[in-house]
């Protein structure tokens, strides 16, 4: 069998994705990556592994370890779904801006931050 990655489980789509991998039972585990392991708890079926990784795609060392701890999985990765992005954070204060107006500088380059995140 495969592993399936869905970047970005723990909230909306990514979300979604994990609990529609789990219930077609294509893939004997679905690595469900966020920045908190605790929002895919129990995810999982009896039939396929949702195991969860820790990633903050603002930080280096976060995106290796959680490749290390996907490449250290049984069976070899055929799909990856990158559903990351941030519309609101609350620990900066980043909100949906309604106008133009209220665009901020630092919310726009957060934003670009985690949605087209890349190793620097």
């Amino acid at each position: 069998m495969a592993s399936a990655l869905v970047q970005g489980a723990s909230r909306g789509i990514g979300r979604a994705m994990v609990k529609d991998l789990v219930a077609r039972g294509t893939f004997t585990t679905v690595y469900a990556a966020c920045r908190d392991p605790g929002d895919v708890q129990g995810l999982g079926s009896e039939r396929v592994t949702v195991k969860p990784i820790r990633i903050d795609l603002t930080d280096n060392e976060s995106m290796r370890a959680a490749a290390a701890d996907v490449m250290e999985g049984e069976d070899p990765l055929a799909l990856v779904i990158n559903a990351a992005g941030l519309l609101h954070d609350a620990s900066t204060g980043m909100a949906p801006e309604r106008k133009l107006e209220d665009l901020e500088p630092e919310a726009i380059r957060r934003c670009f931050e985690v949605s087209v995140a890349r190793p620097h």
